[in-house]
C-alpha cells in the first residue's frame, strides 16, 4: 500500500479497529523504506487511541504496536550502544503495558507469543538475559512449536554463557542452547533470513566444542536435594521458583542448580583493597538466604505456630490476616529489598564513585552527582558491559518513572512502593476474597496500605527474583571488567570457602 493511501485512511471516535490499522500500517510503511518521519504521524494515532475507551485486546495491540515503534525510532537513531534512551526506555515501557496479565490474557494465542518473544529480544538487548528467559518462556509454554522464540531463547542462552566465567556451567549453557536451536530449526515456520541466523549459531557451536558433548544432556543430571523431607521441599520451592544464586537455575528447576554457587569471579584486587569485596559479597550473600527462607517460610508454614497462641488481638470483622507467618513474608521482603541499595557500596568501591555511604543507593548510583535528573555517569555510559547495563535497566524498572510520571514497569515499582509501607506505614494484609468485593478495600484506607495475601506472596516472590537477578548481574558485570584488566601490579590469591559447619554457632 502507498503512502498516501496509509494516510488517507479515514476513522471516526468509535472506530478503533480502523485506527489500530492505520497505526499498523505506518509503523510497518516507516521500517520497510526506512522514513522514520512517519513514525511521529502513527505515535500521534497510536498516544490519542490509549486516551480512548478501549477493551482490553485493543490496549494489547496499541501497546504493543507503539513498542515496535519505539523500538524503530531507537534503531533509526543508532542509539544501540547507549546505556540510557528515551526510546528504550519508551519501548520498555510500553511492552510491560502489553504484558499486563488481564491486558495480554485478551489477545488471540499466537499474538501473545509475538509479543513475550519480541519483549525477550529487547530484555537479552540491555543485558536482561533472566528476564528474558522467562519472557521466551512464556511464549512456549502458550505454543511448545514457536520456533522463533525457542531459538532466539536458544541465542540469549549462548550470550549468557559468554558472561559466566565458570567454564562448566557455560558449556551445560552452550549444551541447553544447542538442543533449543536444533528443536527451532526442526519445527520450521521460519522466514530465511532468521532460520539462517539460527543455523549460523548451531554452525559455530558444532564447531566449538565436539558434537558427543553438545549432544549430551548433563544438566538433567540427578542429585540428591537434602537430608530430610523439610530441606528437599525447600530446594524444589527454590529451583521452581529460579531463586538459587546459581546461573544454571536459569536453564532450568534440575538439581544440579539447587545451591548457591554464585561467587566472585578472580578478581585482580589492589593491596590497599583487602578483601573488601570478598566480606561484601558474604554479607550479601547470607542476607539474601536468609530473606528467601523468611519468604518461604512464611508462604509454606500453615499450622499455628505456639508464638501465635493467647496473643489476645481484636477481632474487628474486616477480613484482615495476622500471623507470625505473614510478619516473616514482611521480614523476608524488607530484607530483600535492603540489598539493592547495598550492591551500590559495591559499585561505588570497584569504580571509585566516591558517593559518601550515607548517599549510596541503587536508584542514584548511576548518575551524575548522584542524581537520577542527569545523565548517566560517562564510567558506565562508556563500558560495553551487558552485566552492569542489565542491572542498570533493573534498577530503572524498580524505581523510576518515565517523563509522563508514570512506572516503566508497573508491578515491579508496586514492590517498591509496597517495601516503603511495610517499612514506614502500617499494611494490612486481607483475605483474598475482598478482591472480589470492592475495590475500596485493596487500596489506600486512612494511614494503612491494604493488599491482599496473593498480592503479598505474588510481591515477595518478585521481588526476591528481582534481587536474585541483580545480584548475578553485578557478579557478570564485574567478570566482564576483570577479563580487560592488566594483570601488572595486582596480588593474586586463592580464597578458601566458610565451612557449613562454622554456622552452628553453639
Amino acid at each position: 500500500m502507498e503512502i498516501e493511501e496509509i494516510l488517507n485512511i479515514q476513522y471516526n471516535t468509535e472506530d478503533i479497529a480502523t485506527g489500530i490499522l492505520k497505526l499498523g500500517l505506518l509503523i510497518d510503511y516507516s521500517n520497510d523504506f526506512e522514513k522514520p518521519e512517519y513514525l511521529d504521524v502513527a505515535l500521534e494515532i497510536g498516544e490519542s487511541l490509549l486516551q480512548k475507551n478501549i477493551s482490553h485486546d485493543q490496549k494489547g495491540i496499541i501497546c504493543y504496536f507503539l513498542a515496535n515503534l519505539w523500538s524503530s525510532k531507537n534503531k533509526f537513531l543508532n542509539h544501540k550502544l547507549l546505556w540510557n534512551s528515551k526510546e528504550l526506555e519508551k519501548t520498555i515501557y510500553y511492552y510491560h503495558l502489553a504484558c499486563e496479565k488481564q491486558v495480554i490474557s485478551s489477545l488471540p494465542e499466537n499474538r501473545q507469543c509475538q509479543i513475550y518473544t519480541n519483549f525477550a529480544n529487547i530484555l537479552r538487548h540491555i543485558g536482561r538475559f533472566i528476564e528474558a528467559i522467562e519472557y521466551w518462556n512464556e511464549a512456549i509454554r502458550i505454543d511448545p512449536n514457536f520456533s522463533i522464540a525457542i531459538g532466539n531463547k536458544g541465542n540469549g542462552i549462548i550470550n549468557y554463557a559468554d558472561l559466566l566465567y565458570d567454564n562448566g556451567h557455560s558449556r551445560l549453557f552452550k549444551q541447553s542452547a544447542y538442543h533449543l536451536l536444533k528443536q527451532a530449526i526442526e519445527i520450521g515456520k521460519l522466514e530465511g533470513q532468521v532460520r539462517n541466523g539460527f543455523v549460523s549459531l548451531l554452525n559455530d557451536l558444532e564447531s566449538s566444542f565436539p558434537l558427543e558433548i553438545l549432544q549430551e544432556k548433563e544438566i538433567e543430571t540427578k542429585f540428591p536435594l537434602g537430608d530430610s523431607e523439610s530441606e528437599i521441599r525447600y530446594r524444589e520451592w527454590c529451583l521452581n521458583n529460579n531463586l538459587f544464586l546459581n546461573p544454571l537455575n536459569d536453564i532450568g528447576n534440575y538439581s544440579i542448580a539447587a545451591n548457591d554457587i554464585l561467587f566472585l569471579p578472580h578478581m585482580q584486587i589492589k593491596f590497599e583493597d583487602g578483601f573488601y569485596y570478598q566480606s561484601l559479597l558474604n554479607g550479601i550473600k547470607q542476607e539474601f538466604i536468609a530473606a528467601r527462607f523468611l519468604v518461604y517460610e512464611g508462604i509454606n508454614k500453615k499450622v499455628l505456630h505456639f508464638a501465635d497462641k493467647d496473643t489476645f488481638l481484636y477481632s474487628l470483622g474486616d477480613h484482615t490476616f495476622y500471623s507470625i507467618n505473614i510478619e516473616k513474608i514482611k521480614m523476608g521482603y524488607r530484607s530483600m529489598y535492603s540489598l539493592l541499595d547495598k550492591l551500590s557500596h559495591f559499585l561505588n568501591r570497584y569504580f571509585h564513585l566516591e558517593v559518601p555511604p550515607n548517599k549510596l543507593s541503587l536508584k542514584r548510583i548511576w548518575y551524575k552527582k548522584n542524581d537520577p535528573k542527569q545523565e548517566v555517569r560517562d564510567v558506565f555510559n562508556e563500558l560495553k558491559n551487558w552485566g552492569f547495563r542489565g542491572l542498570f535497566w533493573l534498577s530503572r524498572d524498580l524505581f523510576e518513572l518515565n517523563d509522563a510520571n508514570l512506572p516503566m514497569d508497573p508491578e515491579a515499582y508496586a514492590s517498591y512502593k509496597l517495601r516503603n509501607s511495610i517499612e514506614h506505614n502500617f499494611t494490612k494484609i486481607l483475605d483474598p476474597v475482598i478482591e472480589g468485593l470492592s475495590q475500596n478495600h485493596t487500596m489506600h484506607a486512612y494511614d494503612s496500605t491494604n493488599i491482599t495475601y496473593d498480592q503479598l506472596v505474588k510481591n515477595a516472590i518478585k521481588l526476591s527474583k528481582l534481587v536474585r537477578s541483580a545480584f548475578i548481574y553485578l557478579i557478570l558485570g564485574i567478570n566482564i571488567e576483570e577479563q580487560k584488566r592488566e594483570s601488572e601490579c595486582f596480588v593474586s590469591m586463592e580464597m578458601p570457602y566458610y565451612d557449613d559447619k562454622f554456622k552452628s554457632l553453639f
